[in-house]
């Protein structure tokens, strides 16, 4: 599975998105056979990049949120942060406020929980 998505990863970076998608539908397949909730999570988010890289936004958005949403179930916060953080960029790609919203809203709690702080965040004196 983790050689099918760093094979994916290949074939998307020399824009052969064809066996990109092919070799990220396989893992997926593996993935979900043998229920490792933060690999599966993982493979998705592989995905969404693959759909991404060439403008299927619907397809992507699919892979994101079925990575955020194991992730979720999951508990891995680090991977569930990459998800929605890609979902917020994507929905504003597409011009969906409303989606857009309801993705950076979580974005925002999983920030809080992770207690992401950017480098000037450091020196504030609490």
């Amino acid at each position: 599975m983790d050689a099918l998505t760093y094979l994916a990863i290949i074939h998307a970076h020399e824009k052969n998105w064809g066996n990109a998608e092919e070799c990220i539908t396989n893992a997926l397949k593996i993935a979900q056979n043998i229920s490792q909730l933060y690999r599966l999570s993982k493979v998705f988010i592989v995905g969404g990049n693959i759909y991404l890289a060439q403008d299927k936004f619907e397809e992507a958005v699919h892979y994101y949120q079925e990575a955020e949403r194991v992730s979720e179930k999951s508990g891995h916060k680090q991977r569930q942060h990459t998800a929605l953080l890609q979902l917020t960029n994507l929905y504003a790609k597409m011009g969906l406020k409303s989606e857009w919203n309801t993705y950076a809203n979580k974005l925002f709690n999983i920030q809080q929980e992770l207690n992401l702080q950017s480098e000037d965040e450091i020196y504030v004196i609490n």
